[in-house]
């Protein structure tokens, strides 16, 4: 990032982790060039500099644990399934409601101000198609969500079931 003229801060008590980091950085601003994206290289700068002062551990934890949450909620809703699959799960919560399909409910979620995307087997064709997926909805945990906000987005997903 040095050509935008920011500087990625490296801080114990992750400095190995921090300097791959950084060297990574390092090769994605050579890649994008001299003349490439450079309020979006100072952009990058700053949130890794958030995420720094935040901790990267607290920050994962966090984001782990909300999503986490929400994978519990959804899955006690009747009618909903999380298809999630892996022994580490992230931030990303997969999502399917009977009886409708993932744009309606990706549709039906935005007039509330709740922002999703959608996987369609096209776009994930060997495990959708393994699996017999529909489309799913994808819900993007993010370590500034609140506890209210999964609870207003599991409010908003029953109130589709239940009409």
């Amino acid at each position: 990032l040095a050509a935008a003229g920011h500087q990625v801060r490296v801080q114990d008590p992750n400095a190995a982790a921090l300097e791959g980091l950084k060297a990574r950085l390092d090769e994605i601003s050579v890649l994008l060039g001299a003349d490439g994206n450079v309020a979006g290289r100072i952009g990058l700068g700053v949130a890794l500099d958030y995420l720094l002062e935040l901790g990267i551990e607290e920050t994962s934890a966090r984001l782990c644990t909300l999503a986490e949450n929400l994978r519990q909620k959804l899955a006690g809703i009747p009618g909903v399934t999380v298809h999630d699959l892996g022994e580490r799960q992230g931030g990303i919560v997969t999502l399917t409601v009977d009886g409708w399909d993932a744009a309606a409910v990706k549709q039906r979620l935005a007039e509330q101000q709740i922002n999703v995307s959608i996987s369609t087997p096209f776009s994930a064709r060997l495990d959708m198609d393994a699996r017999q997926l529909p489309g799913l909805v994808r819900a993007s945990v993010h370590y500034y969500n609140s506890e209210p906000e999964i609870e207003t987005f599991c409010e908003t997903i029953e109130s589709l079931i239940h009409g």
